[in-house]
This record gives structure tokens, sequence and C-alpha cells, in this order.
């Protein structure tokens, strides 16, 4: 779709361009593989990490860590997380990662049975940061809180839901819902099936599994025309696990969906974890 349909600004307050961060403390993005990758170096040898926003902090490929001879481990059976995942084959703790020339100390990284040769990084282990998802100039920078005041600048409500970065957002200008942000998401919105047929997309017994929806307000702007995703009904012998919903209850409230790259690629996202404040905008 063309970017001058996709968005219209309304007359709210936005950033300054004098608050995107200093090339200094910040990361190129490089698509690879249909990913969002940043340089990086595991085991002294260059390679990718993949950019994501989920709630396990950083893994590795099974390819890269057999590669690099690291010691693959079983996951105990304690960690109910990891050993929940059916593509988590293992853990490795004997991998030197240096990111943004730092070296950080890792006890652990899940090993997943992905192809390509990648870790896997979670920008929510940057908690102690004020994070820059600059999408749109293909930067990843980070701040320290004393440089951006986002309590005044703050344009979209957000928070964390069972560890998850969700936003609020309203669809079709009906009552606003919470939606997880998924950068490893390459579409632009999902809902869950019972959100999409509270939200007129769907019905209880269509099939259809995509809708188109008409306006989506993304902080101070109205965006249109979106591709939406959503579970089709059960049908006979189909896989029910699949078809479960999205949606989880943190503190009485639920994700109703997730928003994906395809969206977040239009702006620059500004954001704390630790205070749960963030800015959009378009560059």
């Amino acid at each position: 779709m063309a970017r001058s349909s996709f968005l219209s600004a309304l007359a709210l307050v936005l950033f300054s361009p004098a608050v995107l961060a200093q090339s200094d403390n910040c990361a190129e993005i490089t698509p690879r593989a249909g990913f969002n990758t940043v340089a990086m170096q595991a085991g002294g040898r260059p390679t990718a990490a993949v950019l994501n926003t989920g709630i396990l902090p950083i893994g590795i490929s099974k390819s890269l860590a057999e590669s690099l001879g690291a010691n693959i481990e079983p996951v105990p059976s304690r960690n109910r997380v990891w050993s929940a995942i059916p593509a988590i084959v293992g853990q490795v703790g004997d991998v030197p990662i240096t990111l943004f020339e730092q070296d950080l100390e890792i006890d652990r990284m899940y090993v997943l049975d992905n192809p390509g040769e990648f870790v896997y990084l979670s920008l929510l282990m940057f908690d102690s940061f004020v994070i820059q998802m600059n999408l749109a100039q293909s930067k990843l920078c980070f701040m320290k809180r004393s440089a951006v005041n986002l309590k005044e600048s703050a344009n979209l409500k957000m928070k964390l839901l069972q560890g998850r970065m969700a936003i609020q957002v309203a669809i079709n200008k009906q009552e606003p819902v919470w939606l997880d942000v998924q950068l490893e998401y390459p579409g632009a919105l999902r809902l869950t099936r019972d959100a999409a047929i509270e939200l007129g997309l769907t019905s209880e017994d269509s099939s259809a599994t995509s809708s188109t929806v008409d306006t989506l307000m993304f902080g101070p702007y109205e965006l249109g025309n979106i591709n939406v995703a959503f579970p089709g009904a059960l049908t006979a012998g189909g896989d029910q696990a699949a078809q479960q919903r999205m949606g989880r209850r943190s503190g009485g409230q639920q994700a109703s969906g997730a928003v994906g790259y395809e969206v977040l690629k239009h702006f620059v996202t500004t954001f704390d974890l630790e205070t749960e404040r963030m800015n959009v905008y378009v560059p």
C-alpha cells in the first residue's frame, strides 16, 4: 500500500527530530533471510542477531551452536517455559557474546532448531535503557533516561502483559484493545478469533482467516486499509491447539493479538520498558 494512504498524522504532540539518538549509540538493522538483524560476534565469530520482542532474552540456532563447537545440554524439566516450546532443543552456556562492542555475560542461551546460523535477541532484555527502534531508517539505538523525557512526550499507551510489551490501539474506531508488539511477526496485525468476531471482521461459523480493517489508531496516527489475520472456525478433525486464542490475561487485562513489522516499519518507536512509556512518530 502507498505510504501516503497508509498514514495520516493528527494534530497531537510528537517528538522533535532532536530526540533521535546519536549515531554512536546505534547499530544498523540489516534485513537477512526475512529477519531484522544487527551485527554481533558469537564465540569470536562475526554473525547476526535476529531482533525480536519476545519473552525469551537470548538464544542461538542449533546450526550455529554446533558450528562453534558449543556443548548443547538438555533443557532442565524445571524450566517449564523453554520445555514447552518444541523448537527449543537444548541450552548452551559456553558461548562468548559480543554485542554493540560490549562483552555480555550470558549464563544460558536457549538453542532453537531453526535454519541458518543466528543468535536470537529480545529487545526486552535491555530494560536499563530507553530503546529507539528506527525501522524507517534501519537503526536500533539505546539512550539514557536522562536524554529523553518520555513522561512528557509519550503518545501511545504501553505496558507489559505477562512479560510481553503491549500497546493500546483502536481498530475501526471501536473500543481500544491491547496488542502485543511483535517485531518478529512479518505481517501488519493478527487478532485472536474472539477479537476478530467482536470487531465484526468474521463470524462464528466462518472459515475465513484474514480481512482488512478500515482504520487503526496508532498513537497520534490514523492508519488505513490494514491487513489482519486471525484463526478460522474449527473444522472436524482440525488441529484445535493451533486454533487456540492468542490472548493472555494479566491483572484482568488481555492481549487481543499482535501488531507486527508491516506496521512498525513506518515509524520511529521510542520506549522505556521500566516506566512503560512509548512515543511513535514518522521521520
